[in-house]
């Protein structure tokens, strides 16, 4: 009897120091602008954390969303070498343009059949946005994104939104029982416990990354000093990054020639049925192309047909997007010097983005 007292008192203690730290974040987290910038979104948490800051935002400005592909991340800023690549992503630009704060929900590898998801989420009142801002491009109608497990980035994104997985893209233990009772739990810890809602932020704040991705990284570094490589100079450096920037340009040319619009393309059909939705509702939406840079372009696919595809998608948006969507076309003013790869732009060209969204938005506020 003993033991069991000392391990409920222990267990208790446990529960109270977790619950005062949670508290303590709560309270520190409240109205923190940090929630408004770009992470790493590889679980349901920091979105939740998001979804809830954009609930609760007061005040007469407009609430402003971005979302999309790696082009509204943004985070390509920082791998060629700009520090402050958070204060010049699209959001950024925006907010400055609009003089409200925009919530920056891009990520990596993001396809139609995510923003459909995520647009699920963002339409459930109160976090409704004002505006919405997301991207199309001919990269994610690739025929690598047709079947099975790839049709999806983030399979977590359609079930927190309550959707169902789409044919072929679940995991074959996705019915069993104990999947179902650890998706449950999942669900509930998100959604009631702060700390574990923020683990992946906070782990990347704090520590630069998760704890075993920085073991990792202290194990190389350590495996280094004891067996020195041979010094890499500037040259080699200058020669990697070229090595860095063919492969991009070899994968973004490899998915390029199998895009297409056919109806039987899930992210055809994502991408209608969340335009649908949008038209539904009214929801004020400006999609934009994900222009290529115009230097490469040539060199990722025939003009011909790229110039066919470009016309196919803007009319799919124009014929189901209703009155609220407006389109944006790939943008002459973004020359090939605000490409930082094949499709990445630099602050300017962010800016120069921006400028344009944002002249769409007050048009149709000017229209009401």
């Amino acid at each position: 009897m003993d033991v069991i007292k000392r391990l409920a008192v222990t267990l208790g203690m446990v529960l109270l120091a977790l619950a005062l730290v949670d508290g303590l974040l709560r309270i520190t987290v409240a109205g923190a602008g940090f929630l408004l910038e770009p992470h790493e979104l590889q679980d349901a948490g920091m979105l939740v954390a998001k979804l809830e800051a954009l609930e609760q935002r007061p005040g007469p400005r407009p609430k402003v969303v971005t979302t999309g592909s790696s082009v509204v991340f943004g985070g390509a800023m920082k791998s060629h070498g700009n520090d402050a690549w958070q204060n010049h992503t699209l959001a950024a630009k925006l907010a400055q343009q609009l003089d409200a704060p925009v919530l920056n929900l891009g990520m990596d590898g993001m396809l139609p059949t995510d923003i459909e998801a995520i647009t699920e989420l963002l339409l459930q009142r109160p976090r409704r946005p004002d505006l919405l801002v997301f991207d199309v491009n001919l990269r994610a109608f690739s025929a690598d994104f047709a079947a099975g497990a790839s049709q999806i980035s983030r399979p977590w994104l359609r079930e927190l939104a309550g959707m169902a997985p789409l044919e072929g893209s679940a995991s074959p233990s996705y019915g069993h029982p104990a999947a179902a009772v650890e998706r449950t739990l999942k669900r509930w810890l998100v959604r009631h416990w702060l700390l574990y809602r923020l683990r992946s932020s906070l782990q990347q704040r704090l520590f630069g990354g998760a704890p075993g991705d920085r073991l990792a990284e202290a194990w190389k570094h350590l495996n280094h000093q004891l067996r020195p490589s041979p010094e890499t100079t500037a040259e080699r450096l200058e020669e990697q990054a070229f090595e860095r920037q063919l492969a991009l340009i070899m994968k973004t040319k490899g998915r390029l020639a199998t895009a297409a619009l056919d109806v039987e393309h899930p992210q055809r059909a994502a991408l209608v049925r969340l335009l649908e939705r949008l038209a539904a509702v009214g929801q004020q939406t400006v999609v934009f192309y994900a222009t290529e840079n115009p230097q490469l372009a040539p060199q990722l696919l025939a003009e011909q047909r790229a110039e066919a595809l470009r016309a196919e998608l803007r009319a799919l948006v124009e014929r189901h997007g209703g009155a609220t969507v407006t389109y944006i076309p790939p943008l002459a003013q973004l020359t090939a010097e605000r490409f930082l790869d094949p499709s990445h732009l630099d602050a300017e060209g962010h800016r120069v983005l921006a400028e344009m969204v944002a002249a769409a938005f007050r048009a149709t506020l000017e229209e009401r």
